[in-house]
């Protein structure tokens, strides 16, 4: 268990935030000037125990295809200890859905005996699998420094009443300051899309270990003090945390990275 003073900075300060991680990629290039990017996701539940064998499987067919197929840039994430049990979530950005259009690159690649092949196994490891698109915020975003390759990201999901933006992203940003005096490495914030609730955002705040993550929990519980964020009562309908491990190796990292 958390430390109940990290406990009481959690229910201080991030309840009020507007959090949102992508889910956001470790990977994902981004900078607060820049538009906003467009990514698909797919989360993975994997049947319990079978965690060891769909990294292998992972690393030794499904990634290695990827990139015969030309795929540049994929993050892989897992659950770290808390949030959904055996949850893998794979990242990858896209241009737009017209990309849907063309051929499966994957096909040219490896074949359809192939493809259906890598499907037949992915199959065996999954207990459930949702498919969804989303684009970051870069507003609500904190750059990381240069090179930063992050570790682990404490993720808050936050779903917002419909007709709420404004207030939302007035919250937000004001949210977001207060980060930036943390301890924290950086973060990125995604708004989700097709397939996935539109009212829903996340954050994932980027930090090197859980020692970190506890001393960001006392500093921001105090800070958001100090600063009277606004409640977000009538604004936040749900709120929900979990904490993600980038997975590198079995990542495919773009140049830019």
């Amino acid at each position: 268990m958390y430390p109940d003073r990290f406990a009481h900075g959690l229910r201080i300060g991030f309840w009020l935030l507007l959090l949102i991680t992508a889910w956001v990629s470790f990977g994902m290039a981004q900078t607060a000037a820049q538009t906003p990017q467009a990514s698909r996701m797919t989360e993975l539940d994997i049947r319990s125990g079978m965690g060891p064998e769909f990294e292998k499987f992972l690393k030794t067919d499904f990634v290695p295809a990827l990139k015969k197929a030309g795929v540049k840039d994929l993050s892989v994430f897992k659950t770290a200890v808390f949030g959904p049990a055996n949850r893998y979530i794979l990242t990858s950005p896209i241009t737009g859905l017209s990309e849907l259009d063309n051929p499966n690159p994957l096909v040219k690649a490896i074949g359809q005996d192939g493809v259906s092949n890598l499907m037949v196994k992915m199959q065996q490891f999954a207990e459930s699998a949702r498919n969804a698109t989303f684009v970051s915020v870069p507003n609500l975003a904190i750059d990381p420094p240069a090179g930063y390759a992050g570790t682990i990201g404490f993720e808050v999901k936050m779903a917002i009443a419909p007709g709420h933006d404004v207030d939302y992203f007035k919250n937000a940003k004001a949210a977001m300051d207060v980060v930036r005096k943390t301890n924290a490495k950086g973060a990125y914030a995604i708004r989700m899309g097709l397939g996935g609730n539109p009212n829903e955002f996340r954050i994932l705040v980027l930090l090197d270990s859980f020692a970190d993550m506890e001393k960001f929990g006392q500093s921001f519980g105090k800070l958001a003090t100090e600063a009277k964020l606004a409640p977000m009562t009538d604004v936040v309908t749900h709120v929900e945390y979990a904490i993600f491990r980038y997975l590198p190796e079995l990542s495919i990292a773009a140049p830019a990275q």
